[in-house]
């Protein structure tokens, strides 16, 4: 009898450009490429994909549209769960032996304990992508203020969510435990963000630290670099190895700023460098959040300062990323909080691009020092700019860190891992 595991998401990536909702389409994907698996994929959409009034719609018959919660906080879902609903014959329907939950934003709390109690007998699989679980503001475990936060209490995230009450703070930590008691078992795509639920007291037994799959997409155009000299002979264009390259969502807590600031200080030593952006259209409609609104528009006002050096892209579809990335030396990356399992770490692993990363979280875990790249200290700028200095000096360097640089994990196992899960809860 053949599995029938449902992949639920925060979102699609045909509207959320995100790594989150990449890795559960791809998982999707690869599900419906098993002989004794069949998969769809549910995921929150914009209000404005589905008809008025309506909780559904659809892209096709395997990938269905949901209506999303709106309520960061309490994760509440925004749909019709009775018997009788739209959704739960939906689901009566394709009878899911496996529930694969990519998150639980946006779908919402209700949802899951709702499909937990029609389905008793299916696996429940929830992916952890960040620190939601346990920290209530944006899930980064990065305090108000900036610094970081190593284990929150009730007293600290009250500091944090000042519009919040105690009792506030402890409802939400019962929906979270009702959540976490719903599923059979997490995967964690990197061993520091497992071992912070261990830590917090999820049981060793209860999770996995698998990565999230990356896709077909990358391997099928052809840009995989085998060997230093492949990846060499599209990087050739300059003496020394300067062109730094930005991929990703362009939000403060992703370091963009810190980027810039960093490159502003290594031209005056180097001022041959460049650093070309690929992200997030910060020219286009006002951004609804604020705090990112301003953050926008210190960006434009950075790039204007230090062009021509700086490029500006914009967004840009995964199947341009592997011809993006051979136009540049290196990726480089800005997190001001220890990210999980960052996809871009993977993409340019692929492409053999090396890394700079600061040293901290899932990204330290993943780039080694020295042979995928460099770390500095995180949040500094001079720091980020003495390595740009340092990785733009020696071709000879660059093509040795090319030579040992990891290829990224391997698609198939991670798969295989996956389907382990959805035969025996505990991975065995």
């Amino acid at each position: 009898m053949k599995q029938r595991v449902v992949v639920m998401a925060h979102g699609h990536p045909k509207f959320s450009k995100g790594g989150g909702e990449h890795a559960a389409h791809a998982l999707f994907r690869a599900l419906n490429q098993q002989d004794n698996f069949e998969a769809w994929f549910v995921a929150t959409a914009p209000e404005r994909h589905l008809a008025f009034g309506e909780d559904l719609g659809s892209l096709n018959s395997k990938e269905l549209l949901i209506r999303s919660g709106s309520c960061y906080f309490f994760n509440n879902s925004a749909i019709e769960l009775d018997s009788s609903s739209g959704l739960m014959q939906w689901f009566q329907q394709v009878n899911p032996t496996a529930i694969h939950l990519h998150h639980f934003i946006n779908l919402g709390v209700e949802l899951i304990l709702a499909l937990r109690a029609a389905f008793p007998k299916a696996r429940f699989i929830l992916t952890l992508h960040e620190f939601l679980l346990l920290c209530p503001l944006r899930g980064q475990l990065l305090r108000r203020d900036g610094r970081l936060c190593q284990a929150p209490d009730l007293h600290d995230c009250l500091v944090c969510l000042p519009d919040r009450s105690a009792n506030d703070l402890l409802m939400r930590q019962v929906r979270m435990q009702a959540l976490l008691t719903s599923v059979d078992h997490m995967i964690s795509p990197s061993e520091h963000l497992a071992q912070q639920f261990l830590r917090w007291g999820v049981d060793e037994s209860m999770i996995s630290v698998i990565e999230n799959p990356l896709g077909d997409g990358l391997e099928s155009k052809g840009f995989w670099f085998s060997s230093a000299k492949e990846a060499n002979s599209v990087s050739q264009r300059q003496a020394s190895p300067g062109r730094f390259a930005y991929f990703g969502q362009i939000h403060p807590a992703k370091g963009l700023d810190l980027i810039l600031q960093a490159l502003r200080l290594a031209l005056v030593e180097n001022p041959q460098l460049q650093l070309t952006i690929h992200g997030t259209d910060i020219y286009g409609p006002a951004h609804p959040d604020p705090m990112v609104a301003r953050h926008f528009s210190h960006i434009r006002a950075e790039i204007r300062l230090l062009q021509p050096q700086v490029l500006f892209h914009g967004p840009y579809d995964p199947s341009e990323l592997p011809a993006l990335m051979a136009e540049q030396d290196w990726v480089v990356m800005g997190s001001r909080w220890g990210e999980n399992s960052p996809v871009v770490i993977q993409e340019a692993m692929r492409q053999r691009r090396p890394l700079l990363v600061p040293g901290f979280g899932g990204m330290a875990e993943k780039v080694r020092p020295g042979l995928d790249g460099f770390h500095y200290t995180p949040r500094s700028a001079s720091a980020l700019a003495c390595t740009m200095l340092e990785a733009a000096s020696s071709r000879e360097r660059w093509l040795e860190l090319v030579s040992t640089q990891a290829a990224g994990p391997d698609d198939n196992e991670i798969i295989h891992r996956h389907l382990n899960l959805y035969y025996n809860t505990r991975g065995l």
